[in-house]
């Protein structure tokens, strides 16, 4: 809630910016960043009709806008009952300086909704058309002055440090099944989070870290959810119900409770790309709003959306509005829903230009995020890669860029002494976030190559095991920590550390017999492969599909809709036998 001037309740404030309740005059300001728009309108619709607004509202050039931001005050009792709201924008077409895509005919969603309904009749399809998506578009909620209400009581963020251990799960696929024992009103949904404390608890986990929850469309292949649609939203399927702002609520509850049982909630967030794709993908929000500086172009004129990201676009993350759309959706994220820290996917992605070029030295966005007092002290957890072979951006700790000759500095990095050796190889930071927690992708693939049997494994194992000093040295200029290694064996990308183990075929890269389970103990395997995890000088990693038992349909189920099968009674017997199999 914000107060207003006189100015702002006759024409609306620039911040912040979204939909907020005003209480002062019981209205709604709305404020929506686009540079290069030449008009803007504001649809509003009941319950009864979402294709036809009930009030619609064009911004006036000269009390609507400031700057580049455009912005209005609408008295509640002016709105005709209206539950939800998007937008409509007209602009320039493309010319050989800004890559628009301005589509008048679009129903555009607020990309600061903090609550997003699909409607029955929700079309991708129409999406992606010329045509209008008028009744068949996401549309943003206008939660009434309550929904900001809620009881958080005596909550406190718990803290762990040499006990920290992280388990990545898929809030639908984590309680979906019906032998998760969780009540059947409550599977698939945050509140069934809730009902499995006790097995979390049981497993000695520390910390969660839930896979992308923000608002997406699992009507395409998005089991995952790695494609999103908005970044303030919970994902309206994870609420027990639809249509109104429950999955705000249901979020703070599930947040409140993992805190009680002292267990950090960390989100694994996607803003490096969105769900609008390349030229041939839906237009749901950033694409219609301003295109040219929500998404890097590509000097291609056939192929105008750079993709770093192997999704189609790649978010401009160099811009400043972008920026400001992250660091704005990670405060909400911490202020507003208490969360504890954030995994970013192909973070790799917050070092590119807006150009494409790497800058390695000083992104912009890591001091936005650094100089922002609400995130003092959250988890900043990398994926430091990208998703495009064809783009390489691999940043994981420091790398090499080359050797000195003989006599020179050893290791340019420290420069502690004069160089003995005959050639010494130098080292450069490669992600920029410095003091960052980064997913160790050479301790996954040491520790698979070691447990299949590989020859020659052990020297890179012991590196591997003293905190990855390769990747993370603890010179005086770089002075990292080991526990800025997330030490995992397998996460949602490819199986499960018990398929891992039990098959052998191009499908799993596994390391079993060839026709299967034969002649191996996939149990007692993956408890010895989970054992190197949790006894190493590092932050372990696991995946609630990894206990002994847990079985996924595919190795590529991120784009698929089936559930992860589970064997929820017979997990932690199965996990204490195999451990204690000689």
């Amino acid at each position: 809630m914000i107060q207003s001037s006189a100015w702002e309740d006759r024409d609306g404030s620039t911040t912040p910016l979204g939909v907020s309740w005003i209480p002062s005059s019981q209205s709604y300001n709305f404020a929506l960043y686009s540079r290069f728009a030449d008009a803007v309108t504001l649809l509003l619709y009941d319950r009864e009709d979402l294709a036809h607004p009930t009030v619609t509202y064009r911004f006036h050039l000269l009390r609507n806008k400031t700057g580049r931001v455009w912005h209005a005050s609408i008295p509640k009792s002016q709105m005709k009952g209206a539950r939800y709201y998007a937008y409509s924008i007209t602009g320039p077409a493309v010319n050989q300086f800004e890559r628009h895509a301005f589509k008048p005919n679009k129903i555009l969603l607020d990309p600061y909704a903090n609550s997003v309904y699909l409607p029955p009749s929700y079309d991708r399809r129409l999406a992606i058309g010329p045509e209008s998506n008028a009744g068949c578009a996401p549309l943003g909620v206008l939660c009434d002055e309550k929904a900001a209400e809620f009881d958080w009581g005596t909550d406190a963020r718990p803290r762990h440090d040499s006990d920290l251990i992280v388990y990545e799960l898929h809030v639908r696929g984590f309680t979906m099944n019906s032998n998760s024992g969780v009540s059947s009103e409550k599977r698939g949904t945050l509140a069934g989070i809730i009902e499995k404390l006790p097995y979390l608890c049981e497993l000695g986990v520390t910390a969660v870290e839930l896979m992308p929850v923000h608002q997406f469309d699992d009507t395409e292949p998005n089991y995952w959810g790695y494609m999103p649609l908005n970044f303030f939203s919970p994902h309206h399927r994870y609420a027990t119900t639809h249509g109104g702002c429950d999955q705000i609520r249901e979020f703070r509850e599930m947040v409140k409770s993992l805190h009680e049982a002292g267990i950090e909630v960390i989100l694994d967030v996607v803003y490096n790309h969105t769900g609008e794709g390349n030229e041939n993908g839906p237009t749901f929000s950033l694409k219609g709003i301003d295109n040219s500086e929500y998404y890097m172009g590509s000097p291609d004129p056939g192929r105008p959306y750079a993709d770093f990201t192997g999704t189609g676009n790649t978010l401009n993350c160099a811009n400043a509005a972008v920026r400001r759309l992250i660091v704005d959706s990670l405060r909400y994220w911490v202020r507003d829903m208490h969360v504890d820290g954030f995994r970013f996917d192909l973070a790799s992605v917050f070092a590119r230009n807006s150009d494409g070029s790497i800058n390695f030295d000083d992104p912009p966005i890591f001091g936005d995020l650094a100089a922002d007092p609400d995130l003092a002290g959250i988890r900043m957890i990398a994926e430091p890669w990208e998703g495009n072979s064809e783009h390489p951006n691999y940043e994981l700790g420091v790398s090499s860029t080359g050797h000195s000759p003989p006599g020179a500095e050893c290791c340019p990095h420290c420069r502690l002494h004069t160089c003995r050796c005959t050639v010494a190889e130098t080292l450069q930071r490669s992600f920029p976030g410095i003091g960052w927690r980064q997913w160790n992708d050479r301790f996954r693939s040491t520790v698979r190559r070691f447990v299949k049997g590989d020859a020659g494994i052990v020297p890179d194992l012991m590196t591997r095991i003293y905190g990855s000093s390769d990747a993370f040295p603890d010179s005086v200029r770089e002075a990292s920590r080991p526990w800025q290694s997330l030490n995992y064996i397998s996460s949602h990308d490819g199986p499960t550390l018990y398929d891992l183990v039990a098959f052998n075929s191009p499908e799993s890269w596994n390391c079993g017999d060839r026709d299967g389970e034969a002649g191996v103990t996939p149990d007692h395997e993956t408890a010895q492969a989970a054992d190197k995890k949790l006894l190493l000088p590092a932050v372990p990693v696991e995946r609630h599909a990894d206990v002994p038992g847990g079985r996924r349909i595919s190795s590529n189920a991120g784009r698929r809709s089936e559930p992860i099968q589970r064997r929820w009674p017979e997990d932690l017997a199965r996990l204490e036998q195999a451990r204690s199999t000689p």
